[in-house]
């Protein structure tokens, strides 16, 4: 069956076969790219996007802080100074906390950050107010009445505003995880791709280099069958025919076949020539053929025939 495939498989079936499995790598080929592709984006926007964000809550969360304590400070302290130093730290920090609200407000592109990022600002503008009073009241060294606000309205308010930055950079980092997970299955499925090509270009590697080699003994079977048609054409019966195992529907196992048939029936048609009996003539057609044959036989003539005399005599 493997020699009648390879026999029969023709030109433009190869070509077929080959075009086929070479669409289908380059339809391979561009899944990988389409992975790839989304693997480039989603690592692009971890490091461009997600990041940053993270970055800028952390830096506006920081900046929250820092202003709380110089808040507190100001409560704390009695020198002019010192207090001062606190005003003035109060407002770097909220300087570098609307810096980095602004830098986080461009990036935000879902609605889930929209809504944290516009309850952080809410709660930041009551509490401004409140810390305005605090220090005001704590620079007029009115210590007890600013502690008493700070503590029953700027810290509650402090806590809402801490809390929703906190959800902010929770949110950014469970993105940025889920982006993480993409990527990591999207390399899976580009690794498995790249493996199936792979192991179908040694496919096709194996078998166009089976199908030359193939074409190649095929055509020296051909050309010995040829050569030993024109023996047997020619009268030579008895030219020895080697088949290998593998060519037992080839033309060279058909062409042995009837070599081996037709030696056969002449040796079965000289057999029976040799077998059968001479035929002997009758004796009465033998000696009438010899009597018409034979030059020396004597002719006999009419006993009372007699030659005339010549004319002449008479």
């Amino acid at each position: 069956m493997q020699a009648i495939f390879s026999e029969n498989l023709q030109i433009g079936t190869r070509l077929t076969v080959c075009f086929v499995l070479m669409s289908t790598l380059a339809i391979g080929l561009v899944g990988v790219s389409s992975y790839l592709a989304a693997i480039n984006n989603d690592v692009n926007t971890i490091l461009k996007n997600d990041h940053a964000k993270v970055e800028f809550a952390e830096k506006m969360r920081l900046a929250m802080v820092s202003q709380a304590i110089a808040v507190r400070n100001v409560i704390l302290l009695s020198d002019t100074s010192a207090i001062q130093q606190e005003v003035d730290n109060i407002g770097e920090q909220g300087d570098q906390y609307e810096k980095a609200e602004k830098d986080l407000t461009k990036l935000t592109d879902s609605e889930t950050e929209q809504k944290l990022v516009s309850a952080i600002q809410s709660y930041k503008s009551a509490a401004a107010s409140l810390v305005r009073s605090v220090v005001n009241t704590g620079s007029a060294l009115s210590n007890k009445q600013a502690n008493e606000l700070l503590m029953n309205e700027v810290r509650p308010m402090q806590q809402k505003w801490l809390a929703a930055l906190d959800a902010l950079i929770a949110h950014e980092k469970a993105v940025i995880e889920k982006r993480a997970e993409t990527i990591n299955g999207s390399y899976k499925h580009t690794r498995a791709l790249l493996f199936v090509i792979g192991g179908t270009v040694l496919a096709l590697g194996a078998f166009v280099t089976f199908l030359i080699i193939r074409s190649n003994v095929m055509r020296k079977r051909r050309v010995k069958a040829v050569k030993i048609a024109e023996l047997i054409a020619a009268g030579d019966l008895t030219t020895s025919i080697e088949v290998a195992g593998e060519d037992d529907s080839s033309i060279v196992r058909a062409i042995k076949t009837m070599n081996d048939k037709l030696l056969r029936l002449v040796r079965e048609v000289r057999e029976k020539s040799a077998r059968a009996p001479t035929p002997s003539p009758s004796p009465s057609k033998k000696s009438r053929s010899a009597t018409a044959i034979s030059p020396s036989a004597p002719r006999s003539r009419p006993r009372a025939w007699k030659k005339p005399p010549p004319a002449w005599k008479s």
